[in-house]
């Protein structure tokens, strides 16, 4: 009998593990079962001068992948380059690579992805921080996964002076740009690292206002998932860490979709979302191995994690906007909002309580926890808040309709004090911690709602309302100034939200009391005409894509928000306001956010504290609504740079302004 003899070249990776190799091109068996890229062209001086690398490659390349999380790091669980390098999905390379290679100093890509992980709520469920970190060491992560966490990264890095040195030199966009040319030279190969990197690109573009980029990455990210599936049936529902790791970014990516008006029935052929697991609580996770029952959608159980609670909030985030883009007749949509209603609040009451915010227990909150449990707290309130805004004209800039008044008094109330709770958690944030750099984009578009149902409230009659309106407002537009630094969708709310004041505030309804108390007819009788209003204040990004037109181009976002000539009341926006607001969005934003607490400051430096006082958003009209100057807490701020002189402007203590004197 005659035996195959040894391959006379064997591929790259074989040939350095010195394994066995079929041989076959362009890809050996062993390379396509393991789904490595299968190289022949491996310089054997090259391979010799990086053999720690190469040894740490072939350690983690025999590490199972459904090994506990202890097997992957060792029982000491540091960080060493070449030593137990994770193998998990969607972080590895075939061959260790040198820094040269990506043009990032070792050093620096990992304190990028320090300010990655420390950023983005969502970065640990598309790649787990410690074997991504270990991958990164060794110089075994892909690369295009690599550029897209430094671009991100660079986001939110801040040098020893608080300059974001990496966004301002051009590295930042050129690291983006770079990830995703070399994303799209493996598209086919449909790997969980393709995923990885187009979700990260459509979230960090959308990041830098170019909507169009984001969707294309996002859409990709979709495609891929919705090619490769979650594997085999059977495995769906198996407590290995494999599996939780590629449910986690299904999990993640649907999160994403969440946030968009589009519906959730794009992910229905990609698994059964109502049946399949909700991911593990964290401590499970960095254990390796599940020790809660197994949680569904359905189930409407908890297994104690804020990533099962934030899924559950986002699916009701999405059932709100599907409710109010519905053409239904008024009392069918009307049976919706209290079905609904009671749906969202049945699930909160029995989410566990040290997930529930409120101005006393805020401060007890981890700082690393906090930007989860908030955004799981303001969907909680947006989603109530946006339901009942839906039917109330006064709020969401619809058009006039007084029938069903009672109804619609009924919800402008709940609305109303979900609004107020949203600002007061806002307020208790911004006085309490003092980066807020890992606050996800919701967080400003909650409070640019928040602004757009208690605005009116600036003139109200009754001086309690009217102060609480003025300092709840005074938070939300502080907090969305802030965000603005990291977010360009916030920059584009500055906007909205001065132009919603300045509507209301040349002709303002004058109201008695909060909205319980009103005569309805100050809550329906709204005539504004305004094509965007509605979409800016309901939908979240909707604003961002119209129908036939696609998503907006950077640059062209409406700054009007659609105000018709034909409205009652005459706009006051001139041509140098119009040029103002568009030069705030096309310019990089101010870095005004707060100083990190001294032990923060190594890697990411100091973060600029200012208010852009200077900016068009900050105009004598918009400050009016600071009717009290100690309401201005400038302690919190650098005061060297801030100038005090314009506390002192024409109208600054009128109050509710000129015309309600009138």
């Amino acid at each position: 009998m005659t035996t195959q003899g040894r391959p006379r070249k064997a591929c790259g990776v074989c040939k350095a593990q010195k394994i066995r190799c079929s041989g076959d091109h362009p890809s050996c068996k062993r390379c396509q079962r393991l789904r490595h890229a299968c190289n022949y062209d491996v310089n054997p001086t090259t391979a010799r001068g990086r053999k720690p690398l190469q040894q740490a490659h072939q350690r983690a390349s025999l590490i199972s992948p459904t090994a506990s999380y202890g097997e992957f790091l060792g029982s000491s669980g540091t960080m060493q380059a070449g030593r137990d390098a994770v193998s998990a999905p969607g972080v590895l390379r075939d061959r260790p690579t040198d820094e040269s290679q990506l043009g990032i100093p070792t050093a620096l890509a990992l304190t990028l992805a320090e300010a990655y992980f420390d950023n983005m709520y969502n970065a640990g469920y598309f790649l787990p921080r410690r074997h991504f970190l270990e991958a990164l060491t060794a110089g075994i992560a892909h690369h295009h996964v690599v550029l897209s966490v430094c671009a991100w990264g660079a986001n939110f890095y801040r040098d020893a002076n608080g300059q974001a040195t990496l966004k301002d030199n051009g590295s930042m966009i050129e690291w983006a740009k770079r990830a995703g040319r070399l994303v799209f030279q493996e598209i086919e190969d449909l790997s969980e690292e393709n995923l990885v990197t187009f979700s990260n690109l459509a979230l960090f573009w959308h990041s830098q206002g170019s909507w169009r980029i984001s969707q294309l990455h996002k859409g990709n990210a979709y495609q891929t998932l919705y090619i490769m599936g979650l594997g085999p049936t059977a495995p769906r529902n198996e407590n290995s860490l494999e599996i939780e790791i590629r449910r986690r970014r299904f999990w993640a990516c649907y999160l994403m979709h969440c946030y968009s008006p589009e519906r959730l029935a794009l992910f229905e052929p990609i698994a059964n979302m109502h049946d399949l697991p909700l991911p593990w609580p964290e401590e499970d996770f960095e254990a390796g191995m599940s020790r809660c029952p197994t949680v569904t959608l359905k189930s409407r159980q908890s297994n104690g994690g804020i990533f099962c609670e934030l899924i559950r909030a986002l699916t009701f985030w999405s059932s709100v906007v599907s409710s109010f883009k519905s053409k239904s007749d008024f009392g069918a949509k009307l049976t919706d909002i209290h079905t609904l209603d009671e749906e969202i609040s049945s699930w909160w009451r029995n989410v566990q309580s040290n997930f529930k915010l409120s101005q006393s227990n805020i401060t007890a909150v981890p700082h690393d926890t906090l930007p989860r449990i908030m955004l799981a707290n303001l969907v909680y309130h947006q989603s109530l808040c946006a339901l009942h805004a839906s039917i109330v004209p006064l709020f969401c800039w619809a058009s006039g309709e007084e029938s069903w008044s009672t109804a619609r008094q009924v919800s402008a109330q709940r609305a109303f004090d979900h609004a107020s709770q949203i600002s007061e958690l806002i307020s208790a944030v911004l006085s309490t911690h003092r980066s807020l750099s890992a606050m996800p984009n919701f967080v400003a578009y909650a409070a640019y709602c928040g602004c757009a149902i208690q605005i009116p409230f600036i003139w109200c009659l009754n001086q309690k309302i009217k102060e609480r309106a003025q300092a709840n407002v005074k938070a939300n537009i502080t907090m969305i100034h802030m965000m603005a630094n990291y977010w360009k969708f916030a920059a584009l709310l500055e906007v909205h939200v001065r132009c919603l004041y300045n509507i209301h505030n040349k002709g303002p309804t004058i109201l008695e009391d909060e909205p319980k108390y009103l005569d309805t007819s100050k809550l329906t009788n709204f005539t504004i005409n305004a094509v965007y209003a509605r979409a800016s204040i309901l939908e979240f990004t909707g604003i961002l894509r119209s129908k036939g037109d696609g998503y907006v181009k950077p640059g062209e976002e409406t700054k009007d928000l659609g105000i018709q000539e034909s409205s009652d009341i005459a706009l006051s926006y001139n041509r140098e306001q119009i040029q103002a607001q568009k030069a705030q969005l096309q310019q990089p934003h101010q870095d005004t956010s707060l100083l990190l607490p001294p032990q923060q400051v190594d890697n990411l430096g100091e973060k600029s504290s200012t208010l852009d006082i200077f900016s068009p958003f900050f105009d004598l009209e918009m400050t009016n609504i600071f009717s009290d100057p100690d309401m201005l807490d400038v302690v919190q701020f650098d005061t060297s740079l801030l100038n005090l002189d314009y506390l002192e402007m024409d109208g600054w203590n009128d109050g509710i302004g000129t015309n309600a004197a009138n």
